[in-house]
Protein backbone atom coordinates (compact mmCIF):
# COMPACT_ATOMS: atom_id res chain seq x y z
CA UNK A 1 0.00 0.00 0.00
CA UNK A 2 2.88 2.62 0.94
CA UNK A 3 4.59 1.74 -2.48
CA UNK A 4 1.25 2.20 -4.28
CA UNK A 5 0.80 6.07 -2.98
CA UNK A 6 4.47 6.36 -4.03
CA UNK A 7 4.34 5.33 -7.19
CA UNK A 8 0.95 7.27 -7.68
CA UNK A 9 2.79 9.94 -6.41
CA UNK A 10 5.91 10.00 -8.40
CA UNK A 11 5.39 7.90 -11.84
CA UNK A 12 2.82 10.86 -13.07
CA UNK A 13 4.43 13.94 -12.81
CA UNK A 14 7.74 12.21 -13.68
CA UNK A 15 7.25 10.30 -16.90
CA UNK A 16 4.83 13.46 -17.64
CA UNK A 17 7.05 15.99 -16.80
CA UNK A 18 10.28 14.25 -18.88
CA UNK A 19 8.38 13.66 -21.97
CA UNK A 20 7.28 16.96 -21.94
CA UNK A 21 10.98 18.59 -21.27
CA UNK A 22 12.49 15.88 -23.60
CA UNK A 23 10.10 16.08 -26.63
CA UNK A 24 8.73 19.73 -26.75
CA UNK A 25 5.75 19.64 -25.19
CA UNK A 26 5.32 23.45 -25.53
CA UNK A 27 5.88 25.72 -28.93
CA UNK A 28 3.97 24.62 -32.54
CA UNK A 29 7.38 23.07 -34.09
CA UNK A 30 7.55 20.06 -31.24
CA UNK A 31 3.60 18.73 -31.48
CA UNK A 32 4.55 16.32 -34.21
CA UNK A 33 7.23 15.25 -32.64
CA UNK A 34 5.83 14.45 -29.23
CA UNK A 35 2.72 12.66 -30.94
CA UNK A 36 5.44 9.73 -31.80
CA UNK A 37 7.37 9.82 -29.46
CA UNK A 38 4.49 9.40 -26.85
CA UNK A 39 3.36 5.96 -29.11
CA UNK A 40 6.85 5.27 -28.05
CA UNK A 41 6.77 5.62 -24.66
CA UNK A 42 3.16 4.22 -24.75
CA UNK A 43 2.48 1.72 -21.72
CA UNK A 44 1.48 -2.18 -22.91
CA UNK A 45 -1.70 -3.34 -21.12
CA UNK A 46 0.60 -5.73 -19.36
CA UNK A 47 3.33 -3.68 -18.59
CA UNK A 48 4.29 -3.66 -14.72
CA UNK A 49 4.70 0.79 -13.80
CA UNK A 50 6.37 -0.77 -10.72
CA UNK A 51 9.43 -2.73 -12.32
CA UNK A 52 9.82 0.51 -14.86
CA UNK A 53 10.18 2.71 -11.85
CA UNK A 54 12.48 0.42 -10.23
CA UNK A 55 14.96 0.34 -13.01
CA UNK A 56 14.64 4.35 -13.37
CA UNK A 57 14.66 5.53 -10.16
CA UNK A 58 17.31 2.78 -7.92
CA UNK A 59 16.12 1.38 -4.41
CA UNK A 60 12.65 2.32 -4.30
CA UNK A 61 11.37 -0.83 -2.59
CA UNK A 62 14.58 -0.88 -0.25
CA UNK A 63 13.59 2.28 1.09
CA UNK A 64 9.88 1.26 1.69
CA UNK A 65 10.80 -2.13 3.41
CA UNK A 66 13.32 -0.67 5.72
CA UNK A 67 10.21 2.08 6.70
CA UNK A 68 8.11 -0.65 7.06
CA UNK A 69 10.46 -2.51 9.30
CA UNK A 70 11.36 0.71 11.74
CA UNK A 71 7.32 0.87 11.76
CA UNK A 72 6.05 -2.70 12.05
CA UNK A 73 8.69 -4.61 13.23
CA UNK A 74 7.72 -7.99 14.82
CA UNK A 75 10.53 -8.57 17.07
CA UNK A 76 10.06 -4.82 18.96
CA UNK A 77 6.22 -5.55 18.89
CA UNK A 78 6.97 -8.85 20.46
CA UNK A 79 9.78 -7.65 23.33
CA UNK A 80 7.11 -4.32 24.22
CA UNK A 81 4.40 -7.04 24.78
CA UNK A 82 6.48 -8.62 27.74
CA UNK A 83 7.80 -5.39 29.32
CA UNK A 84 3.80 -3.79 29.05
CA UNK A 85 2.63 -5.32 32.50
CA UNK A 86 5.82 -3.89 34.44
CA UNK A 87 4.93 -0.13 32.63
CA UNK A 88 1.36 -0.09 33.28
CA UNK A 89 1.88 -1.08 36.48
CA UNK A 90 4.42 1.99 37.01
CA UNK A 91 1.96 4.55 35.69
CA UNK A 92 -0.51 2.69 38.16
CA UNK A 93 1.76 3.32 40.64
CA UNK A 94 2.35 7.00 40.14
CA UNK A 95 -1.18 7.67 39.97
CA UNK A 96 -1.91 5.93 43.62
CA UNK A 97 0.93 7.85 44.87
CA UNK A 98 0.43 11.36 43.23
CA UNK A 99 3.64 11.26 41.32
CA UNK A 100 1.80 12.30 37.87
CA UNK A 101 -2.28 12.77 37.29
CA UNK A 102 -4.42 10.33 35.59
CA UNK A 103 -4.36 12.34 32.25
CA UNK A 104 -0.53 12.40 32.37
CA UNK A 105 -0.06 8.54 32.87
CA UNK A 106 -3.09 7.66 30.48
CA UNK A 107 -1.08 9.43 27.76
CA UNK A 108 1.83 7.69 28.76
CA UNK A 109 0.28 4.49 28.27
CA UNK A 110 -1.25 5.49 24.94
CA UNK A 111 2.06 6.19 23.33
CA UNK A 112 3.87 2.99 24.52
CA UNK A 113 0.56 1.12 22.73
CA UNK A 114 0.76 3.02 19.64
CA UNK A 115 4.52 3.38 19.07
CA UNK A 116 4.83 -0.18 19.44
CA UNK A 117 1.63 -1.37 17.62
CA UNK A 118 0.12 -3.36 20.48
CA UNK A 119 -3.68 -2.55 20.38
CA UNK A 120 -3.80 -4.19 16.90
CA UNK A 121 -2.91 -7.39 19.28
CA UNK A 122 -5.55 -7.44 21.30
CA UNK A 123 -7.94 -3.79 21.60
CA UNK A 124 -10.42 -5.15 24.06
CA UNK A 125 -7.35 -5.55 26.18
CA UNK A 126 -5.51 -2.55 25.42
CA UNK A 127 -8.28 -0.48 25.30
CA UNK A 128 -9.49 -1.54 28.68
CA UNK A 129 -5.95 -0.68 29.92
CA UNK A 130 -6.48 2.92 29.35
CA UNK A 131 -9.68 3.14 31.13
CA UNK A 132 -8.41 1.80 34.12
CA UNK A 133 -6.00 4.16 34.86
CA UNK A 134 -8.68 6.98 35.57
CA UNK A 135 -10.90 3.96 37.28
CA UNK A 136 -7.90 3.56 39.64
CA UNK A 137 -7.91 7.54 39.77
CA UNK A 138 -11.20 7.55 41.05
CA UNK A 139 -11.09 4.67 42.95
CA UNK A 140 -7.51 5.16 45.46
CA UNK A 141 -6.42 8.47 44.79
CA UNK A 142 -10.03 10.81 44.81
CA UNK A 143 -11.55 9.27 48.72
CA UNK A 144 -7.88 10.08 50.10
CA UNK A 145 -8.06 13.52 48.54
CA UNK A 146 -11.77 14.28 49.89
CA UNK A 147 -10.27 13.17 53.18
CA UNK A 148 -7.13 15.59 52.84
CA UNK A 149 -9.34 18.55 51.96
CA UNK A 150 -11.81 17.89 54.89
CA UNK A 151 -8.74 17.58 57.97
CA UNK A 152 -7.32 21.01 55.89
CA UNK A 153 -10.12 22.91 56.54
CA UNK A 154 -10.88 21.93 60.21
CA UNK A 155 -7.02 21.82 61.11
CA UNK A 156 -6.88 25.51 59.05
CA UNK A 157 -10.17 26.78 61.12
CA UNK A 158 -10.27 25.29 64.41
CA UNK A 159 -6.57 24.37 64.87
CA UNK A 160 -7.92 20.42 64.89
CA UNK A 161 -8.49 17.40 63.02
CA UNK A 162 -11.89 16.49 62.28
CA UNK A 163 -13.89 13.60 64.34
CA UNK A 164 -14.93 10.45 62.89
CA UNK A 165 -18.38 12.15 62.19
CA UNK A 166 -17.57 14.87 60.68
CA UNK A 167 -15.16 13.15 58.09
CA UNK A 168 -18.08 11.03 57.17
CA UNK A 169 -20.27 13.90 56.90
CA UNK A 170 -18.33 16.29 54.69
CA UNK A 171 -16.43 13.43 52.84
CA UNK A 172 -19.98 12.23 52.08
CA UNK A 173 -20.85 15.03 50.75
CA UNK A 174 -18.16 15.80 48.61
CA UNK A 175 -18.13 12.21 47.05
CA UNK A 176 -21.50 13.13 45.58
CA UNK A 177 -23.95 13.65 48.18
CA UNK A 178 -24.40 16.89 47.38
CA UNK A 179 -23.88 17.99 43.47
CA UNK A 180 -20.76 20.57 42.80
CA UNK A 181 -19.71 20.26 46.64
CA UNK A 182 -16.26 21.71 46.33
CA UNK A 183 -13.24 23.16 49.07
CA UNK A 184 -15.29 26.42 49.49
CA UNK A 185 -18.77 24.85 50.54
CA UNK A 186 -17.13 22.69 53.04
CA UNK A 187 -15.43 26.19 54.15
CA UNK A 188 -18.66 28.20 54.63
CA UNK A 189 -20.81 25.32 55.88
CA UNK A 190 -17.93 24.80 58.55
CA UNK A 191 -18.25 28.34 59.18
CA UNK A 192 -22.08 27.84 59.69
CA UNK A 193 -21.43 25.50 62.82
CA UNK A 194 -22.04 26.14 66.47
CA UNK A 195 -18.75 25.62 67.35
CA UNK A 196 -17.29 28.16 64.53
CA UNK A 197 -20.02 30.57 66.00
CA UNK A 198 -18.67 30.16 69.90
CA UNK A 199 -15.42 30.28 68.58
CA UNK A 200 -15.44 33.35 67.00
CA UNK A 201 -18.76 35.12 67.30
CA UNK A 202 -21.08 36.23 65.06
CA UNK A 203 -18.57 38.57 62.88
CA UNK A 204 -16.57 35.76 61.84
CA UNK A 205 -13.41 36.68 59.84
CA UNK A 206 -13.66 40.57 60.30
CA UNK A 207 -13.92 39.87 63.85
CA UNK A 208 -10.28 38.36 63.50
CA UNK A 209 -9.81 41.79 61.87
CA UNK A 210 -11.09 43.15 64.79
CA UNK A 211 -9.00 41.26 67.04
CA UNK A 212 -5.69 42.53 65.26
CA UNK A 213 -6.70 46.36 66.33
CA UNK A 214 -8.18 46.06 69.57
CA UNK A 215 -6.81 42.74 71.27
CA UNK A 216 -7.95 39.66 71.98
CA UNK A 217 -11.33 38.48 72.82
CA UNK A 218 -11.91 37.10 76.06
CA UNK A 219 -13.09 33.89 76.15
CA UNK A 220 -14.96 32.51 78.85
CA UNK A 221 -16.06 28.92 80.14
CA UNK A 222 -19.83 28.76 80.18
CA UNK A 223 -22.27 25.62 80.82
CA UNK A 224 -24.31 24.08 78.44
CA UNK A 225 -27.61 23.23 79.54
CA UNK A 226 -27.92 19.42 80.15
CA UNK A 227 -31.03 19.56 77.13
CA UNK A 228 -28.34 19.81 74.69
CA UNK A 229 -25.15 17.80 76.18
CA UNK A 230 -24.97 14.61 73.98
CA UNK A 231 -22.52 12.07 74.05
CA UNK A 232 -20.41 11.18 70.49
CA UNK A 233 -22.66 8.34 68.73
CA UNK A 234 -21.05 6.84 65.33
CA UNK A 235 -23.10 5.14 62.75
CA UNK A 236 -22.58 1.22 63.90
CA UNK A 237 -20.54 -0.89 61.54
CA UNK A 238 -23.97 -2.40 60.17
CA UNK A 239 -24.99 0.47 58.88
CA UNK A 240 -21.71 1.55 57.04
CA UNK A 241 -22.22 -2.07 55.72
CA UNK A 242 -25.33 -1.02 53.73
CA UNK A 243 -24.44 2.47 52.72
CA UNK A 244 -20.94 2.32 51.17
CA UNK A 245 -19.41 0.34 48.65
CA UNK A 246 -20.98 -1.36 45.67
CA UNK A 247 -22.91 -4.46 47.24
CA UNK A 248 -24.38 -5.37 50.82
CA UNK A 249 -21.10 -7.22 51.60
CA UNK A 250 -18.37 -5.52 53.79
CA UNK A 251 -16.07 -4.65 51.62
CA UNK A 252 -12.56 -2.43 51.54
CA UNK A 253 -14.42 1.05 50.93
CA UNK A 254 -16.69 -0.07 54.08
CA UNK A 255 -13.28 -0.34 56.02
CA UNK A 256 -11.80 2.89 55.45
CA UNK A 257 -15.51 4.68 56.04
CA UNK A 258 -15.06 2.87 59.45
CA UNK A 259 -12.11 3.84 60.08
CA UNK A 260 -12.90 7.05 59.25
CA UNK A 261 -15.75 7.02 61.63
CA UNK A 262 -13.35 6.11 64.62
CA UNK A 263 -13.80 2.28 64.52
CA UNK A 264 -10.28 0.51 65.31
CA UNK A 265 -9.05 -2.60 63.21
CA UNK A 266 -10.02 -4.80 66.53
CA UNK A 267 -13.30 -3.84 66.18
CA UNK A 268 -14.18 -4.30 62.84
CA UNK A 269 -12.30 -7.70 63.33
CA UNK A 270 -14.79 -8.53 66.02
CA UNK A 271 -17.55 -7.87 64.20
CA UNK A 272 -16.92 -9.89 61.09
CA UNK A 273 -16.26 -12.92 63.09
CA UNK A 274 -19.65 -12.52 64.60
CA UNK A 275 -20.80 -11.66 60.83
CA UNK A 276 -18.77 -14.06 58.31
CA UNK A 277 -21.67 -14.14 55.89
CA UNK A 278 -20.67 -10.41 55.13
CA UNK A 279 -17.67 -10.89 53.19
CA UNK A 280 -17.71 -12.05 49.72
CA UNK A 281 -15.32 -13.68 47.44
CA UNK A 282 -11.69 -13.41 47.87
CA UNK A 283 -12.68 -11.91 51.02
CA UNK A 284 -14.09 -14.70 52.52
CA UNK A 285 -11.85 -16.47 55.44
CA UNK A 286 -9.01 -18.52 54.08
CA UNK A 287 -9.53 -16.57 50.73
CA UNK A 288 -6.94 -15.25 49.16
CA UNK A 289 -7.58 -11.86 49.93
CA UNK A 290 -9.05 -13.64 54.03
CA UNK A 291 -9.75 -9.98 55.34
CA UNK A 292 -9.76 -10.85 58.97
CA UNK A 293 -6.24 -12.25 58.76
CA UNK A 294 -4.86 -9.01 57.32
CA UNK A 295 -6.83 -6.92 59.82
CA UNK A 296 -5.57 -8.95 62.41
CA UNK A 297 -1.71 -8.94 60.97
CA UNK A 298 -2.05 -5.24 60.24
CA UNK A 299 -1.32 -5.93 56.88
CA UNK A 300 -4.26 -4.30 55.27
CA UNK A 301 -4.11 -0.60 53.99
CA UNK A 302 -6.59 1.16 52.43
CA UNK A 303 -5.80 -0.26 49.10
CA UNK A 304 -3.37 -3.35 48.36
CA UNK A 305 -0.96 -3.84 45.99
CA UNK A 306 -3.35 -4.07 42.68
CA UNK A 307 -5.49 -1.52 43.72
CA UNK A 308 -8.20 -3.35 44.53
CA UNK A 309 -10.07 -2.88 47.77
CA UNK A 310 -12.21 0.17 47.64
CA UNK A 311 -15.25 1.02 45.55
CA UNK A 312 -16.17 4.86 46.46
CA UNK A 313 -19.73 4.73 46.29
CA UNK A 314 -21.84 6.36 48.72
CA UNK A 315 -25.51 4.69 48.24
CA UNK A 316 -27.28 7.00 50.53
CA UNK A 317 -28.09 7.52 54.60
CA UNK A 318 -30.05 4.72 55.83
CA UNK A 319 -32.82 4.90 58.40
CA UNK A 320 -30.56 2.82 60.93
CA UNK A 321 -27.40 5.77 59.77
CA UNK A 322 -26.85 7.91 63.32
CA UNK A 323 -23.88 10.08 64.15
CA UNK A 324 -23.62 12.84 66.53
CA UNK A 325 -20.68 14.89 67.78
CA UNK A 326 -20.26 15.19 71.82
CA UNK A 327 -21.69 18.13 73.23
CA UNK A 328 -20.02 17.96 77.29
CA UNK A 329 -21.46 20.13 79.90
CA UNK A 330 -19.14 23.06 79.52
CA UNK A 331 -17.77 24.70 76.29
CA UNK A 332 -15.70 27.58 75.85
CA UNK A 333 -17.15 31.10 74.18
CA UNK A 334 -16.28 34.54 73.26
CA UNK A 335 -17.72 37.19 75.13
CA UNK A 336 -18.95 40.74 73.44
CA UNK A 337 -16.14 42.11 75.41
CA UNK A 338 -12.60 42.97 74.09
CA UNK A 339 -9.28 43.99 75.96
CA UNK A 340 -7.90 47.70 74.81
CA UNK A 341 -4.13 48.57 75.49
CA UNK A 342 -3.14 51.84 75.30
CA UNK A 343 0.35 53.35 75.66
CA UNK A 344 0.87 56.18 78.36
CA UNK A 345 1.19 59.58 77.57
CA UNK A 346 3.51 62.58 79.00
CA UNK A 347 0.58 64.44 80.78
CA UNK A 348 1.16 64.31 84.84
CA UNK A 349 -1.69 63.27 86.52
CA UNK A 350 -1.45 66.39 88.48
CA UNK A 351 -2.33 68.49 85.22
CA UNK A 352 -5.42 65.86 84.98
CA UNK A 353 -6.25 66.88 88.02
CA UNK A 354 -6.13 70.40 87.39
CA UNK A 355 -7.85 70.07 84.43
CA UNK A 356 -10.47 68.19 85.79
CA UNK A 357 -9.63 64.82 83.86
CA UNK A 358 -9.37 61.35 85.81
CA UNK A 359 -6.06 60.20 86.36
CA UNK A 360 -5.33 56.68 84.48
CA UNK A 361 -3.78 54.44 86.41
CA UNK A 362 -4.22 51.25 84.54
CA UNK A 363 -3.51 51.16 80.62
CA UNK A 364 -6.19 48.87 79.78
CA UNK A 365 -10.10 48.91 78.92
CA UNK A 366 -12.20 46.16 78.50
CA UNK A 367 -15.30 46.53 76.59
CA UNK A 368 -17.30 45.94 73.60
CA UNK A 369 -16.19 47.23 70.03
CA UNK A 370 -18.57 50.46 70.34
CA UNK A 371 -16.98 50.88 74.06
CA UNK A 372 -13.96 50.99 72.88
CA UNK A 373 -14.44 52.73 70.52
CA UNK A 374 -16.09 55.48 72.39
CA UNK A 375 -13.09 55.47 74.63
CA UNK A 376 -10.44 56.05 72.23
CA UNK A 377 -12.61 59.38 71.28
CA UNK A 378 -12.37 60.26 74.63
CA UNK A 379 -8.82 60.11 74.48
CA UNK A 380 -8.01 61.69 71.79
CA UNK A 381 -10.29 64.94 73.26
CA UNK A 382 -8.36 65.05 76.31
CA UNK A 383 -5.00 64.74 74.91
CA UNK A 384 -6.14 67.22 72.68
CA UNK A 385 -7.74 69.63 75.04
CA UNK A 386 -4.84 68.98 78.02
CA UNK A 387 -2.08 69.74 74.84
CA UNK A 388 -3.79 72.99 74.21
CA UNK A 389 -4.09 74.18 77.76
CA UNK A 390 -0.62 73.00 78.58
CA UNK A 391 0.26 76.34 74.95
CA UNK A 392 -1.73 78.24 76.70
CA UNK A 393 -0.31 77.86 80.15
CA UNK A 394 3.36 78.04 78.35
CA UNK A 395 2.33 81.03 76.32
CA UNK A 396 0.96 83.02 79.73
CA UNK A 397 4.30 81.59 81.43
CA UNK A 398 6.69 82.82 78.56
CA UNK A 399 4.86 86.54 78.58
CA UNK A 400 5.23 86.60 82.30
CA UNK A 401 8.63 86.07 82.19
CA UNK A 402 9.27 88.74 79.20
CA UNK A 403 7.82 91.07 81.11
CA UNK A 404 10.12 90.30 84.33
CA UNK A 405 12.84 90.70 81.72
CA UNK A 406 12.02 93.90 80.67
CA UNK A 407 11.60 95.65 84.11
CA UNK A 408 14.56 93.97 85.07
CA UNK A 409 16.07 95.34 82.59
CA UNK A 410 14.78 98.77 82.67
CA UNK A 411 15.87 98.78 86.16
CA UNK A 412 18.84 98.57 85.76
CA UNK A 413 19.09 101.32 82.88
CA UNK A 414 17.91 103.87 85.27
CA UNK A 415 20.49 102.65 88.28
CA UNK A 416 23.42 102.71 85.49
CA UNK A 417 22.09 105.98 83.93
CA UNK A 418 22.56 107.56 87.74
CA UNK A 419 25.40 106.19 88.53
CA UNK A 420 26.92 107.66 85.21
CA UNK A 421 25.51 110.78 86.04
CA UNK A 422 27.57 111.07 89.15
CA UNK A 423 30.74 110.11 88.01
CA UNK A 424 30.58 112.62 85.46
CA UNK A 425 29.64 115.51 87.87
CA UNK A 426 32.70 114.83 90.27
CA UNK A 427 34.79 114.44 87.16
CA UNK A 428 33.77 118.41 86.44
CA UNK A 429 34.62 119.15 89.81
CA UNK A 430 38.11 118.11 89.62
CA UNK A 431 39.17 119.67 86.43
CA UNK A 432 37.48 123.05 86.65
Amino acid sequence: MVLGAILGAVTGPLIGGAASSLFGGGGGGGSSAGERTAEVFEPQEDEVLEDFVDNAFGLTNDVVNRGNLVFNNPERTAGAALSYQDFLNNQLSGVRTGRQGPITAGLNLQNFIQSNNLFDTDPEKFGGDLTQIQREFDKVVVPKQNEEQVRRAFENTFGRAPTGNELLKYTGRLEGGVPGYDYGQLVSDITQTPEYKDTFGDEGAIGKALDIYYGDRIKETVPVPESEQQEYQRPSLDAIRKRYGLGPDFGGYDVFKARQAGYSDDEIVKYLKQNPNYLEGKNVAGGENDFIRRLQDGTYRAVDEQGRGQVPIDRGETPDFKYQAGVGPTKEVITSDREYSFAPDNFTNKSRRLAGLKPIEDFTFTGTVAEIQDFQQQRRDERQYLYNSGLTSLQGDIDKSLQRIKDAGRERLAVIQGQYGMVAGLANGFFS
